[in-house]
């Protein structure tokens, strides 16, 4: 038996069912900017924004002309959620 072969047999240890770090929804909210993307969508994008909740996993896009428009982008985002978890 070479040792190779031995260590391709070995099982591996089942990840954690629940992954997530956060206690409650919201509490770690993961974004991400992605582009610029080739090409443009039909209304001119190059950019998408992405939001996503590590408790649910429930994410948000946005779309984006250009990079200056992110931080207007979280701040609708916040506003959105904010008023969703006080409904």
């Amino acid at each position: 038996m070479c040792e190779v072969c031995v260590m391709g047999k070995q099982h591996r240890k089942p990840f954690p069912k629940k992954s997530s770090r956060a206690s409650q929804p919201l509490d770690l909210v993961y974004s991400d900017v992605c582009g610029p993307i080739s090409p443009t969508s039909i209304g001119g994008s190059r950019y998408f924004l992405t939001f996503t909740d590590d408790f649910s996993g429930k994410t948000w896009v946005y779309v984006l002309k250009e990079k200056k428009e992110v931080l207007g982008k979280f701040k609708e985002f916040k506003n959105l959620v904010e008023k969703q978890s006080v409904s």
